[in-house]
């Protein structure tokens, strides 16, 4: 195996949580090992993996529950999200896994817009900051790592910011359709509904949170119909867990709004 594909792999681990019901591949996850009658593969961040709330508690275990409480039928949840995780990880575990276990659906929560490897990979901060110092300062210049840091993430725009996303969704979506899969993308937290005038298609007209003046029509943009809007999907309010992610009612409305999302797709049926 070359250091590249080392290092890539590496990235695929829950590395360093401690968590229950991880599988052999340290996903908190269930056996991928077994195939249900129906199987689900989810990914995302921490709101996906359910940080805070017990393995049962996760809106992934409560979509579980509804289909096999409903419907009658075995499932099994096959969640690959990791804490922190940005867009271009969803993606690249998504090519990575998706062709070996070939889901019958596929759920990609999409992290944060602004979030990515380049920034937040302490691996890739050395080697663009040329600088392989483990203190506050690097050693050779003597400017704190901080401030480098921050050059990093000085990267972050609007357009830089788009393009990440809207590239990962397409590698995404174009491996799907190479494997005949069904992916449901849940869009990013920061694109909410604005209203617009006159009304054509309000639905599709969204903004970013990060960027207010910023706006663009969906319909432009989204090659089908298979996604959702992060927050009439995933309820992060309902209540709070200790570290402040969504509790365990707030995963259980998620669970009912994504499983009744999937019959009115008729991704599954009664």
């Amino acid at each position: 195996m070359s250091d590249l594909e080392h290092f890539l792999d590496s990235r695929y681990q829950v590395t360093g949580q401690s968590i229950e019901n991880t599988n052999k591949y340290e996903f908190r996850s269930d056996s991928f090992d077994e195939r249900s009658d129906l199987n689900i593969c989810v990914l995302g961040c921490s709101m996906a993996l359910g940080v805070g709330v017990l393995y049962h508690e996760t809106w992934a275990s409560r979509l579980k529950q509804h289909i096999e409480d409903d419907l009658g039928k075995s499932c099994s949840i096959w969640n690959l999200s990791t804490g922190g995780s940005g867009v271009d990880y969803c993606s690249e575990v998504f090519h990575k896994w998706a062709p070996k276990l070939k889901p019958d659906i596929s759920i990609i929560q999409w992290s944060d817009i602004t979030r990515r490897s380049l920034v937040h990979n302490f691996n890739v901060q050395h080697v663009m900051l040329n600088s392989y110092s483990d203190g506050d300062y690097d050693m050779n210049d003597r400017i704190p790592m901080v401030e480098k840091k921050k050059s990093l993430i000085n990267l972050q725009s609007f357009s830089n910011d788009l393009y990440l996303w809207y590239k990962n969704y397409l590698l995404t979506y174009y491996m799907a359709k190479s494997f005949n899969l069904k992916l449901l993308h849940i869009l990013p937290s920061q694109v909410e509904p604005v209203q617009v005038e006159p009304v054509q298609d309000e639905a599709s007209v969204i903004q970013f949170r990060d960027y207010p003046h910023r706006k663009i029509d969906l319909n432009y943009c989204m090659l089908d119909s298979n996604w959702v809007r992060y927050h009439t999907t995933i309820d992060d309010h309902t209540d709070k867990s200790k570290c402040g992610h969504p509790g365990p009612k707030a995963n259980e409305n998620t669970g009912r709004k994504i499983f009744e999302i999937l019959l009115e797709k008729k991704w599954i049926n009664k």
